[in-house]
């Protein structure tokens, strides 16, 4: 039986508040090997609290 080896990079640029009540926030991230391989992903959005 093979084993693969799955490595993961992550690069976070965290969250930045716009007011009292809402932020924003973003990372990026990229996977090598393993059986899913995603070249590049990027999470970002805004939250707003009330």
């Amino acid at each position: 039986m093979q084993q693969r080896v799955s490595l993961k990079a992550e690069l976070v640029f965290g969250t930045a508040k716009l007011s009292k009540n809402s932020l924003i926030y973003a990372d990026f991230e990229r996977s090598f090997g393993g059986d899913v391989e995603e070249k590049w992903r990027v999470d970002a959005g805004l939250r707003f609290t009330f």
